[in-house]
């Protein structure tokens, strides 16, 4: 009586019931007749107990599979459904293991990162051709404005 004041129960609930009782009728889900008519075959699904020391119930579980998304590859009489598979169709040209084993070989060999990871390599060198000319120029400015901040820091005395 608590629970229904506090909105957890029905109204129409009654504490006579006997949720135990053979007056509960076990109905499988829309769509899913088929899949319980299957699972009455495995005696594992139907008898005993949970890890928890529930019953097991098969309409239960049809019950939480239909809530979880899943959905039934079985007709009413419990036979397989034709299911439509996904089709894959490669696009460009096909090429063997032998030839896609050589392009991966060919990759490594040129210094490449690992087979089909692609090449993300960092240049080492230049990436232009530099002016010798400017560069000096640029350098010493660099090291002008470094010299320059120093001296303002620290005074004359702190470069030798």
């Amino acid at each position: 009586m608590q629970l229904q004041r506090s909105g957890r129960l029905p109204l129409n609930y009654s504490e006579d019931n006997n949720p135990e009782g053979d007056d509960i009728q076990e109905v499988a889900p829309p769509g899913f007749e088929g899949t319980v008519k299957s699972m009455k075959k495995y005696p594992e699904l139907s008898q005993g107990k949970t890890s928890e020391g529930k019953d097991k119930n098969i309409y239960a579980l049809a019950w939480f599979m239909k809530n979880k998304g899943y959905k039934s590859h079985k007709t009413k009489s419990g036979s397989d459904k034709e299911v439509q598979k996904s089709h894959y169709e490669p696009q460009g040209q096909v090429i063997g293991e032998e030839e896609s084993d050589r392009v991966n070989d060919r990759r490594l060999m040129g210094g490449g990162v690992g087979a089909g990871r692609g090449s993300s390599r960092t240049s080492t060198g230049p990436s232009k051709p530099v002016d010798p000319k400017k560069h000096a120029e640029t350098t010493k400015t660099a090291m002008d404005l470094v010299r320059q901040s120093i001296i303002a820091k620290h005074g004359k005395g702190a470069l030798m």
